[in-house]
């Protein structure tokens, strides 16, 4: 079965794939993690939160800063492929953009369960909402409207709890 934002299962995405597309999809889905039945953009920035803990918080700043910018940018030229050769625009089974916006959601936090746990609501809120002129993000042309609506609700995730560490420690003083 085919929606508004391409095929909705598995079998039906991947009947007719040459092996370029199916490297892309297998990249844009996170080895297929976009296809888990319920919510499978929540599912990929619930691992990406686990991954992020177990491994790369470990990484210095600079290390995580530049696989975070290999990621959105292989993102988009991936994500720009399928859409170019396929026709889907931001199908649900594209979630590599929300490990990139979970992971600039966790970037900067100080290493603590709640924080995480805060960047991991936060980013799902404003992924899912879009509010202070994020739908505009997903109106960029091909790829980068894919990856960078979910990057800016990543980056505002990051500010709000960054504003909020910030009063925080005010209000102690």
């Amino acid at each position: 079965m085919v929606g508004l934002k391409g095929p909705r299962n598995l079998r039906s995405v991947l009947s007719g794939l040459d092996p370029i597309s199916r490297l892309h999809l297998a990249y844009t889905s996170c080895l297929l993690v976009g296809f888990f039945p319920f919510m499978p953009g929540t599912f990929a920035s619930l691992l990406t939160t686990g991954g992020f803990v177990l491994i790369f918080d470990r990484l210095t700043l600079v290390t995580q800063l530049v696989l975070w910018f290999f990621l959105v940018l292989s993102g988009v030229f991936s994500s720009n492929y399928l859409q170019r050769h396929h026709g889907w625009k931001d199908p649900s089974f594209i979630v590599l953009d929300e490990v990139a916006g979970q992971w600039i959601a966790l970037l900067t936090l100080p290493p603590r369960p709640l924080y995480w746990m805060l960047a991991f609501i936060g980013f799902r809120l404003f992924d899912v909402f879009k509010p202070f002129g994020l739908k505009r993000f997903e109106r960029m042309p091909g790829g980068w409207g894919v990856m960078m609506d979910d990057v800016m609700a990543g980056f505002y995730t990051a500010v709000v709890i960054h504003l909020g560490l910030g009063i925080g420690q005010w209000v102690r003083m």
